[in-house]
């Protein structure tokens, strides 16, 4: 949040909490207003990613699962940006800010987002800036919403997710009853001095609410990598596109059919294995003999090698044993590994381990946040389980690991700033085996 801006809703009343107004003074009775009347609410609980670039249009159609070449100017969508599974790992609106893109999104996203859409920029012209701080957003809900801001505009766009471009604002029109403005710091507290007058201030949650109301499913760290687009109905609301034809899997510019053209219910998003990005990792070209390179007209097999849990922990791990991590003498390097016919070494984490009941929420959150960060940093995406009949009996799941040396490190490191031992059960500690995936 701007500073200017932070301090001038603590002038009129605000009460934050961190980057986000939490409330005016009256929760209770701002949440029922938030019900029938008309509210205005700062939305700097988003954060907003500008891309921009004359690649801009072709890098973001090729990255997000919505028809971002179709998008006019004065039009909004709603998108999303996906693992190469086809679930989400952040929602997105977006609309057009002149020549560049605005995406809009939970803000703890939004610079984790900004840092793994920019892996895959490569040669192309775009930039990725964060500038949650630089332009202010506000909300504007309720029966007279339409009619207040028509007063000072003039004009509304006509249709849901709808752009309009005013002197001191851009308009959005999200639903029936509900608008966003876009604005520049220092126009911001003119527009909520005259739009406060027929409309109640509120916390951010209010405005939450609203848009569960309206069904808009929003992405959080908590909620990455659970569900695909359709499980949240984001297909209904257009954010996802089955027309594109063809798409750039990350870091790979060669085209590839649409995922699911041949199937009842297609995935957006890259899928398959081989097609997840990575950090540092070059365009597979023919003859590298990387995962699903073709050989005699023939693809080659390439089972998953998954071994199945048995006694909370996977097929051959030793009860009681010590893992590759806990022992740095025995951590697995590239160097150290069996070649697999001459295709790079693909190696496979498994860590289980059991948490304090009392700390299972706190632990769930941090383990979530320790995985978007590790996945923006090596690009190795991991998955949380739970036995089925040991709720508290974890295990943390990480595959296709290409450089072991940066990831053992880097999740080291995470360990460490999450504080995760702390909230293990008493005498339980984090076991590691590796496995080379064949």
């Amino acid at each position: 949040m701007h500073p200017d801006w932070k301090a001038y809703l603590e002038s009129q009343g605000a009460r934050m909490s961190g980057d986000r107004v939490a409330d005016f003074g009256d929760p209770s009775g701002e949440r029922e207003a938030t019900g029938w009347s008309t509210v205005i609410a700062d939305l700097s609980g988003y954060g907003l990613l500008r891309v921009s670039g004359p690649d801009a249009q072709a890098f973001l159609h090729g990255q997000l699962s919505s028809d971002v070449r179709g998008l006019p100017a004065h039009r909004a969508q709603h998108s999303s940006y996906n693992t190469p599974k086809g679930r989400m790992l952040a929602t997105f609106l977006l609309w057009r800010m002149g020549e560049d893109y605005a995406l809009q999104l939970a803000t703890e996203l939004a610079e984790p987002i900004r840092r793994r859409l920019a892996l895959f920029i490569l040669r192309a012209q775009v930039q990725i800036e964060d500038v949650s701080d630089a332009l202010v957003r506000l909300g504007v809900a309720g029966p007279e919403a339409g009619q207040l801001l028509a007063a000072r505009f003039g004009s509304l766009p006509e249709v849901d997710l709808g752009v309009a471009q005013a002197e001191e604002a851009t308009l959005l029109r999200l639903g029936p009853q509900r608008f966003e403005l876009v604005s520049l710091p220092d126009q911001a507290p003119g527009l909520w001095e005259r739009l406060r007058t027929a409309a109640r201030p509120v916390g951010f949650s209010c405005w939450e609410w609203l848009e569960i109301q309206a069904g808009i499913p929003r992405v959080t760290a908590a909620t990455q990598d659970q569900l695909v687009p359709q499980m949240a109905n984001l297909d209904a609301l257009g954010g996802v596109s089955f027309r594109k034809g063809c798409y750039p899997r990350p870091g790979d510019r060669r085209p590839h059919p649409l995922p699911g053209e041949a199937q009842a219910a297609p995935l957006p998003g890259p899928s398959g294995r081989g097609s997840h990005p990575r950090a540092g990792r070059s365009p597979l070209r023919p003859g590298d003999g990387g995962p699903g390179e073709r050989d005699g007209g023939q693809r080659r097999p390439g089972p998953r090698g998954r071994p199945r849990p048995s006694g909370g922990g996977p097929a051959g791990v030793r009860p009681g044993g010590r893992g590759a991590l806990e022992n740095p003498r025995r951590a697995p390097t590239r160097a150290s590994a069996p070649a697999l016919s001459g295709a790079p070494v693909m190696l496979a984490y498994y860590i289980y381990y059991r948490v304090d009941p009392a700390q299972a929420a706190v632990a769930e959150a941090r383990v979530r946040e320790l995985q978007t960060a590790l996945d923006c940093r090596t690009g190795v995406a991991g998955r949380l389980l739970k036995k089925r009949d040991e709720p508290h009996l974890w295990m943390e799941v990480y595959e296709e690991v290409e450089d072991p040396a940066r990831f053992e490190e880097t999740l080291a490191q995470l360990v460490g700033e999450k504080g995760l031992r702390s909230l293990l059960a008493p005498g339980a500690e984090r076991r590691v085996e590796c496995f080379v995936m064949g």
